[in-house]
């Protein structure tokens, strides 16, 4: 079973690889932070993976001007 801290640095992982990715975006920096944070919300029972894709989800939905999200909250 992993960790609290385990899915801390897996979550920061995915958050970046897909910003990298996502690199023209701008905004990047407030969502470093915003990624931080986050990473220490996530809730007992959710996965890492589950946790970046809520927060990458509510990230990409926010540049267009909608979002949810338990993570950002």
């Amino acid at each position: 079973m992993p960790t609290l801290q385990d899915k801390r640095q897996d979550f920061l992982w995915l958050v970046q690889l897909w910003m990298q990715r996502e690199r023209d975006i701008a905004g990047w920096t407030a969502t470093c932070g915003d990624a931080i944070a986050a990473s220490y919300r996530i809730p007992e029972d959710m996965t890492a993976r589950d946790a970046a894709w809520d927060f990458l989800s509510f990230n990409s939905e926010a540049f267009r001007g909608e979002s949810t999200s338990a993570l950002n909250g």
